[in-house]
């Protein structure tokens, strides 16, 4: 079977075109959007062999051509390669990534991690760009000489007890000496040095402990920013104690000391986590900081997205176009792809859950339903148009975690009407395929 594997400079730029795309958190949102095991994209990015048809579809969604980024055989020279790269700061966001909007209040944005003390929320649902405006916010920070650190915890290895609160702040310890690098060897706490804290005082104050060291030995203002933070649900009683844990860093950095120069940027998808692995309200940082909620795309920025690739839409096709799909950034994203691949026109709301533009995404949504057990919730909203009250709190900010419902009048409706259409047709007792 064919394969092929990424080339150095292709490395880069997949890496690159990742990091500035703001539909795919990561390389766990990526494999979601391909519908592939998350060792075949860390495989890709690692420029190991994967088979031919996923390295293409990967390339696709990255909106880069394949024939540009793969390999070479040995027989070709580097001369022969046509690859252009640039560093990030060398080109501009929305060249890097044609699907990007600059939002009107994003200036404001990058201006608060400049703030001391400060705490900034980032929440929408998944595939919303939550990752790629936190890289920025980052890349804003590291510009004001900050030391910048992203933690993506869908890296824990997947086969590590969270359950265990000792064990899951040593493999966060590891996450960031990862991202350091053997530049700050000098700063990091010994191995020695954190058992000894954590015989003493517990785990918790010795990684409190750890992190005050890193900042002694830092000569700039220490920036953590946090992604992905749900995944901890699965795991409430280390969520409690880390979120608990979160709050008391935000507070030491008001009070000053060696945490005076610390901030801290979180994203997550699911509204109210705090409510629902029941922190309380002095102990959660989900009530203090500053919060964003990316909002969907308006007719305008749609109209933005669409000239970008040279695709002139009329306000009537707009307008079409979000009676059925709203402004959801995925599958405005997912349209403009097809008609610009295949020139097809804009769908009317009747045709759009029959159309295979969606298939493949809605069949992901129904078995991620069927996984969390909410196939039946779904179904009770899709035929509830004007909101059903009848979920519970868990399931409502699980839909909406995943974008599938919006709250409204005092309850929650399908977010738009593709999802509302579809699942009504669909059963509950469907089988996941």
């Amino acid at each position: 079977m064919a394969s092929k594997k990424l080339s150095v400079e292709g490395q880069k730029r997949a890496t690159l075109a990742l990091d500035r795309s703001i539909y795919y958190d990561g390389k766990g949102g990526l494999a979601k959007a391909a519908y592939l095991a998350y060792s075949t994209v860390y495989n890709f990015f690692d420029c190991q062999s994967i088979n031919l048809e996923n390295f293409k579809k990967l390339c696709g969604l990255l909106n880069i051509n394949p024939s540009e980024v793969w390999e070479q055989p040995e027989d070709i020279p580097d001369s022969a390669v046509n690859i252009s790269f640039q560093q990030p700061e060398d080109i501009p966001d929305s060249a890097v990534n044609n699907f990007y909007v600059m939002s009107l209040n994003e200036k404001a944005w990058y201006e608060k991690i400049r703030e001391p003390h400060i705490l900034i929320r980032i929440q929408a649902p998944t595939q919303f760009g939550k990752t790629a405006l936190m890289r920025r916010i980052l890349d804003r920070a590291k510009q004001a000489n900050q030391l910048t650190i992203r933690i993506d915890l869908a890296e824990i290895d997947r086969h590590v007890n969270l359950a265990d609160l000792q064990i899951f702040l040593q493999q966060f310890i590891r996450l960031i000496e990862a991202e350091l690098g053997d530049g700050y060897t000098d700063c990091l706490m010994s191995d020695k040095d954190y058992k000894y804290w954590i015989d003493r005082v517990g785990s918790t104050k010795a990684f409190l402990k750890y992190l005050e060291h890193l900042q002694d030995k830092l000569s700039q203002p220490l920036t953590l920013g946090i992604d992905r933070v749900d995944i901890l649900l699965a795991y409430p009683d280390t969520a409690r104690d880390f979120l608990a844990l979160l709050r008391v860093m935000n507070d030491r950095s008001i009070g000053g000391g060696k945490w005076e120069n610390f901030r801290l940027v979180l994203a997550y998808s699911t509204p109210k986590i705090e409510s629902l692995i029941g922190v309380s309200v002095n102990q959660s940082p989900f009530n203090i900081g500053y919060p964003i909620e990316l909002p969907e795309f308006t007719p305008s920025q749609i109209a933005d997205l669409a000239l970008q690739r040279n695709i002139s839409l009329q306000p009537a096709e707009i307008d079409r176009l979000m009676q059925s799909i709203g402004g959801i950034p995925y599958l405005v994203k997912l349209t403009l792809d097809r008609i610009q691949r295949d020139g097809v026109q804009i769908l009317t709301v009747e045709s759009t859950v029959t159309n295979n533009i969606y298939q493949e995404h809605l069949r992901a949504l129904a078995r991620w339903l069927a996984k969390n057990n909410l196939r039946s919730a779904m179904h009770l909203v899709a035929h509830n148009p004007d909101a059903t009250s009848n979920l519970s709190d868990r399931q409502e900010c699980l839909l909406q975690s995943q974008g599938l419902v919006v709250f409204a009048n005092n309850g929650v409706t399908a977010r738009c009407e593709l999802y509302r259409q579809y699942f009504c047709q669909a059963s509950v007792d469907e089988p996941a395929i």
